[in-house]
């Protein structure tokens, strides 16, 4: 499924930061809220907000690129 896919993508591309990727690998593999995000890497929900949403474009680009 859609999962199996984004969870290779993330193993398979290097994403550009690695508190991206720990953010993108908690949200897509543990199905955790921003708040368990935001605690697990000790930073703020805004920043979990706003690494997830950079993983994302830069884990797109890659996969098209690919």
């Amino acid at each position: 499924g859609i999962r199996d896919v984004a969870v290779t993508g993330v193993q398979t591309c290097a994403l550009p930061i690695y508190a991206q990727r720990a953010a993108l690998v908690l949200w897509i593999e543990g199905a955790r809220s921003y708040d368990e995000i935001a605690a697990e890497l000790k930073t703020s929900v805004s920043s979990v907000k706003s690494l997830l949403f950079r993983a994302k474009q830069n884990l797109a680009e890659k996969l098209k690129a690919a």
